[in-house]
């Protein structure tokens, strides 16, 4: 019996040492993979401008409302009032706005952020910061979005966008051709959470860097004066029919 507890004991001893040394790298990974997430912050892309410097493409802002929860068991009463401002400043004749309360029930409980409203107008935006700037728990934040002055004027050499989430990659035109200077550099953050999925700090790996601008020698206002011109003698033409 001493003989099989010997051996049995070598065997636990050399289970631990090969864990804690050999596999020590290993499974220090997958611990820190249960508490800290990776985020990617997609970079502004450069502009596209003419010969005398008047935008082509560029990016717009947009503004999205999020409800960031602080591990209350409920919401409390100003919590509430605060919530019920916000869907009335959000809410339109055509568009009612209707909070998603039991997801932020649930997000105020364990601490973790649900959207509220996308792309906010410019009078909901100043609404919110006015009215409800004491609260902790609206955020608000800031994304870009492909943005074209001239609509469809020059579309064709200009080019568009393909939809993908993180890094948008041109398709057409000079979007695509100049992707490597127009797309910029993306930024990473890293996320420390608590086993409910709180937050509970932020850190900057990688700083966004904007893509590089293009000029083109494009004259946009010479362009839209003989798009103007041709329209009116094919109309002419064709009344004269």
């Amino acid at each position: 019996l001493q003989c099989i507890g010997f051996l049995c004991g070598v065997v636990i001893l050399t289970r631990l040492y090969h864990l804690q040394i050999h596999e020590h790298e290993t499974f220090a990974h997958l611990g820190k993979k249960n508490f800290l997430r990776t985020q990617t912050v997609p970079s502004p892309r450069g502009d596209i401008v003419d010969m005398h410097g008047n935008l082509l493409a560029t990016n717009m802002p947009i503004t999205h409302l999020y409800w960031q929860g602080t591990g209350n068991k409920e919401i409390n009463k100003d919590q509430r009032h605060m919530l019920e401002l916000v869907e009335i400043i959000l809410s339109t004749p055509e568009t009612p706005c209707n909070i998603p309360f039991q997801n932020i029930k649930f997000a105020e409980r364990f601490g973790t952020r649900v959207k509220i409203a996308s792309e906010l107008t410019y009078e909901q935006l100043t609404q919110i910061s006015e009215q409800c700037m004491q609260s902790q728990n609206l955020i608000i934040t800031t994304h870009f979005k492909r943005y074209y002055p001239h609509q469809n004027l020059a579309c064709h050499i200009l080019g568009y966008l393909g939809d993908i989430h993180i890094q948008s990659q041109g398709k057409m035109g000079l979007e695509k051709l100049f992707q490597p200077t127009l797309q910029g550099q993306n930024g990473l953050l890293q996320t420390t959470i608590n086993s409910f999925g709180r937050q509970l700090a932020q850190e900057q790996l990688q700083r966004v860097q904007k893509g590089g601008n293009l000029q083109t020698t494009l004259d946009i206002q010479l362009k839209k004066y003989r798009d103007w011109e041709t329209d009116r003698k094919s109309t002419r033409l064709n009344s004269s029919h």
